[in-house]
């Protein structure tokens, strides 16, 4: 869809299940991705809720999914606390 980054925050994502969603723009949650475990890049195995997260978005038979998707800053307080 999208060549570009995107930022945006982890909704939730299931480590037993591998995928999760995230909100696909910090003002707006209404609009979520889906994001699979094998997208993490730079080692990542899993993410926490409130993540900070840089991602592509693309469009695939199932909807739109993220991919190449990286922790901004993983010492984020939010992230820390969760999402509320």
């Amino acid at each position: 869809m999208s060549p570009q980054s995107n930022i945006g925050r982890v909704k939730f994502f299931d480590e037993e299940k591998g995928y999760g969603f995230v909100w696909s723009n910090l003002n707006d949650r209404s609009r979520e991705v889906f994001v699979h475990s094998k997208q993490l890049s730079g080692g990542l195995k899993s993410l926490c809720r409130g993540n900070l997260i840089s991602f592509r978005i693309e469009q695939t038979a199932k909807g739109l999914a993220a991919t190449d998707v990286k922790i901004v800053n993983p010492k984020d307080e939010y992230a820390i606390r969760g999402v509320e």
